[in-house]
């Protein structure tokens, strides 16, 4: 990227269009350039790993006539300017002018455009409301950064219905944004996933599904005679069935696309309600693959279209059977996936139904056969899915009611197969979703005895498999877990004791799996944690060190990939803890230098990544060392400037904050003089037994 550049596209839209908007942002911070092509030069540079950080700009702006100061900087900043069209971006005065302002600064060059609803240039023929293109997109600058009459056609990729997908639309834009041709970038990501199959499975699978499916056509060219019917049925059973097993393990989503695709295309050309069930229940299959194939290319709206699809004929099948158990469950996993890519796309009312819909079903299935585990395990799932929801809605007694049940189920069902590992782990998995939930409700004591289960399951199955490394890592992170319950009830010994042996767990993964990422950053946060039980126990120079080799390790993890934004918070994280023992040290010009390298990150990130849970807490301490510092340097003005600041991202944040956002919030009103403000705060904290020391220190004042 150029000198200057901090961001790859600038996305420019009307807040109408926001879950376009969403989908486009998350789909090109996502979007994996094929390894063949990363690094390779171009007469714009190297080609990059990935596509971030895209701008995207959340908030609806106020009724000003220029832009605000961090849109025009984030412009400025910007390598090429994206604009989703519709009428309502044709119609938006602010996306006009976020056009006119990239094209003075930059020019015309890399002005790209996705179609999402409307019609191009309806306008001319009089269409007015259906005029998707802004009239900045399609007009040039003159001289003096004005518009002129003179026409330009824009570079537009388009998703709407009928028309083109969004994973064509995407790998244009890719395209074009790494400044490679878009059949380079097509050719080279299909060769990326083929190079999993062999010669032999693939000359073998492709030729089954061609000879295959040739075999339908012809049948469906001569009569309709019912062996020839019979025949191509089985054919497709054969696809869907055995064919699509053995496509999965090796990779190959184009083959298993054309899969899914044939066998739709082979019901839809059949008349429905000559369909016996059997058939209905292949088309749903059909579907619930196309389904998966659209969800794990980033496409949850086509994803979510077949799902609903396969949905209906499920229930069809199953008003034709309503006490059919094989029949309930097909419905079931229909309504598991379109509530699964309803909640991936925020929609969050219709995954609800759904996600109750696959509850109710799965204990039908219990109610017919309460002895088949099969059952069990979908009526856990369905629980879990719940718990999921209310936890990421912050409805903390929800989800401890669905996340025990879950548990009660995983844990019978552990019961009828001691030695199975998996089923072990489901039942951890549940306790450290119960722990979460108590921890985040503050309900601290009753968390503990869900994180010592956790880690006693963990124990227990590498005590039958000492070398599994799922087993391993959870273990670790439950540790942290513990490590977090014993600092927050004051046990500094305690913490101390499980950071330790997190510790020790994370040098063996690393001398296992030296390469691996996750277990580096690990590595970082054990060392952070580490850093701040040493500062809160008063030995600075221990956590000075591991402050130290926290920073070092955060930044060696960037070398990797400084694309990924959970690695830029964590090593933001690890600069506060650092700073903040310099400043216990009294090194004023130490703890500033690193504090004004992590506060420029952080002003980032707020701009464009405002879905970080932590970032509200990360910027509003930020304010209160910074303030702190201006204080020791006597400068109160400042000093309460950033104080006031630290207040205002803190108390913005949702309202069912975690402690540690609380003790900073009571930082910031005791540093301003709102004691009882404050002191409301530490009663709550107080009743609920928290005795961090962080927070013990302003509790006492």
């Amino acid at each position: 990227m150029n000198k200057g550049i901090e961001y790859k596209a600038f996305l420019s839209y009307s807040h109408k269009d926001k879950a376009v908007a969403e989908w486009l942002h998350r789909a090109l911070e996502n979007f994996k350039v094929p390894k063949a092509l990363v690094g390779q030069r171009t007469p714009h540079g190297v080609v990059p790993g990935r596509l971030s950080p895209i701008f995207r700009d959340e908030n609806e702006l106020a009724a000003s006539s220029n832009l605000s100061e961090s849109v025009t900087n984030a412009i400025t900043a910007t390598e090429f300017l994206i604009v989703i069209c519709s009428p309502n971006a044709a119609a938006s005065n602010w996306v006009n002018q976020e056009i006119i302002e990239f094209k003075r600064q930059h020019g015309e060059s890399r002005v790209l455009a996705i179609i999402a609803t409307g019609e191009p240039y309806a306008a001319d023929a009089g269409g007015v409301a259906e005029e998707c293109f802004p009239s900045a997109l399609i007009h040039r600058l003159d001289v003096d950064g004005s518009l002129t009459a003179e026409r330009i056609e824009p570079m537009a990729a388009d998703i709407r219905p009928q028309i083109g997908s969004r994973r064509d639309a995407l790998l244009k834009l890719a395209a074009t944004l790494l400044y490679v041709s878009l059949d380079d970038l097509v050719q080279r990501d299909i060769r990326r996933r083929n190079r999993q199959l062999s010669f032999i499975a693939a000359g073998a699978t492709i030729g089954m599904l061609v000879t295959g499916w040739l075999a339908v056509t012809a049948m469906q060219a001569t009569d309709e005679a019912l062996e020839q019917r019979n025949a191509a049925e089985d054919l497709v059973e054969f696809m869907l069935g055995d064919l699509r097993q053995k496509l999965e393990p090796v990779g190959r989503l184009d083959v298993m696309d054309s899969v899914g695709e044939k066998a739709l295309d082979y019901y839809e050309q059949q008349d429905h309600s000559d369909l016996d069930a059997a058939s209905l229940g292949r088309r749903a299959r059909a579907l619930h693959l196309i389904g998966e194939m659209d969800d794990i290319r980033g496409d949850s709206e086509a994803a979510l279209a077949s799902f609903q699809r396969a949905a209906d004929s499920t229930a069809a099948l199953l008003r034709m059977s309503p006490n059919d158990v094989n029949r309930i469950f097909d419905h079931s996993q229909s309504e598991f996936w379109v509530g699964y890519v309803a909640w991936q796309r925020g929609e969050f009312d219709t995954a609800l139904d759904s996600f109750e819909e696959y509850l109710r079903l799965a204990n039908q299935l219990v109610a017919a056969e309460p002895e088949n585990m099969n059952w069990q395990s979908e009526l856990g799932y369905a629980h879990g899915n719940l718990g999921t929801m209310a936890f990421e809605q912050r409805r903390w007694e929800d989800a401890e009611t669905a996340f025990s049940n879950a548990l009660s189920i995983a844990q019978m069902i552990s019961a009828s197969d001691p030695t199975d590992a998996n089923l072990k782990h489901n039942v951890a998995i549940n306790h450290s979703w119960l722990s979460t939930t108590f921890m985040n409700d503050l309900r601290f004591a009753e968390a503990r005895p869900h994180v010592d289960a956790e880690i006693v399951t963990y124990q227990e199955i590498l005590r039958q498999d000492p070398q599994n490394r799922t087993a391993q890592r959870q273990l670790l992170l439950a540790k942290r877990g513990k490590a977090q319950l014993s600092i927050a009830a004051g046990d500094l010994d305690a913490t101390l004791s499980e950071l330790l042996e997190a510790e020790t767990l994370v040098k063996e993964l690393i001398a296992l799996e030296p390469d691996s990422t996750v277990n580096l950053e690990q590595q970082v946060m054990v060392q952070r944690e580490l850093a701040e039980i040493h500062y809160f126990d008063g030995r600075i120079d221990d956590a000075l060190n591991a402050a130290d080799r926290a920073m070092r390790l955060s930044k060696e993890l960037l070398t990797r990939d400084d694309t990924i934004l959970d690695w830029k918070v964590e090593l933001a994280r690890c600069e506060l803890i650092h700073a903040r023992i310099l400043l216990e040290q009294n090194r004023i010009l130490s703890a500033k230098e690193i504090l004004d390298g992590s506060f420029k990150v952080l002003m980032s990130l707020q701009d464009t990544s405002a879905d970080i849970v932590e970032l509200p807490l990360l910027v509003g301490i930020s304010h209160l060392l910074m303030g702190d510092i201006e204080s020791r340097q006597g400068n109160t003005g400042n000093a309460a400037s950033h104080w006031s600041s630290a207040l205002e991202v803190l108390s913005n944040a949702d309202d069912s904050m975690a402690a540690d956002q609380m003790t900073a919030l009571i930082h910031a009103m005791m540093r301003l003089g709102r004691e009882p403000e404050a002191g409301r705060l530490v009663a709550t904290l107080t009743e609920q037994g928290y005795r961090h020391p962080m927070f013990a220190r302003l509790a006492s004042r």
